[in-house]
């Protein structure tokens, strides 16, 4: 609304002088070390699944960023994936952003399992996009698609419903209770400040 009033659109912000309610914190669902299998046996064979939503859980990107991994960004050799940039869709097209912190830019060293599959998945690439548009390639991953089969999947396998988001509580969780600093962690996630990384996301014990 402020834009508005200095684009000329409207004379006055009507919202000025109102106080902003405190929202409560959001209740937030995390899958366990035995629930993360269950959820991977029954995603077994997909192709276009399994590998997704694998990297997800073993790096908590967030949706857009997943979506928006190149080839370029994959560094085979030292085991590392470079975070540039997110995707989201607009009017059916792909739009290319910034990621959502300026920290937000970061490279991750992979778990072994993760450059393995990735290494295995860059062999039958197609495009320029690690996790393409099924049917479409050459578009990377639409975020809403994704968010859709994390639905369907944790309905099939009988686990609790939860947003996308949530993996990356649970990536981060997991990372907490094995013995990670917050710190690493907060680099890890790309946080731009640390009480973010300890108020949400380290928010479950063993």
């Amino acid at each position: 609304l402020d834009g508005a009033v200095r684009e000329g659109l409207i004379p006055v912000n009507p919202t000025e002088g109102t106080t902003i309610p405190k929202l409560g914190r959001q209740e937030k669902t995390v899958l366990l070390q035995s629930q993360i299998e269950t959820f991977l046996k029954h995603l077994e064979g997909d192709e276009v699944w399994y590998d997704f939503f694998y990297t997800d859980l073993m790096t908590g990107m967030r949706r857009g960023e997943i979506c928006g991994l190149k080839w370029s960004d994959f560094d085979a050799e030292h085991g590392k994936l470079h975070v540039l940039r997110t995707i989201r869709y607009q009017h059916g097209q792909p739009v290319i952003g910034k990621t959502k912190t300026s920290e937000g830019n970061r490279v991750i060293l992979l778990p072994r399992s993760v450059c393995h599959l990735l290494c295995e998945r860059q062999k039958k690439a197609l495009t320029e996009w690690i996790f393409p548009k099924p049917y479409y390639p050459e578009h990377p991953m639409i975020p809403e698609a994704a968010y859709t089969q994390l639905k369907k999947l944790l309905k099939k396998a009988g686990l609790p419903d939860m947003r996308f988001h949530d993996i990356r509580h649970s990536t981060a969780s997991i990372l907490y209770d094995t013995g990670w600093e917050l710190k690493d962690i907060q680099e890890w996630l790309g946080h731009s400040d640390i009480e973010t990384t300890g108020n949400i996301y380290t928010h479950i014990s063993k």
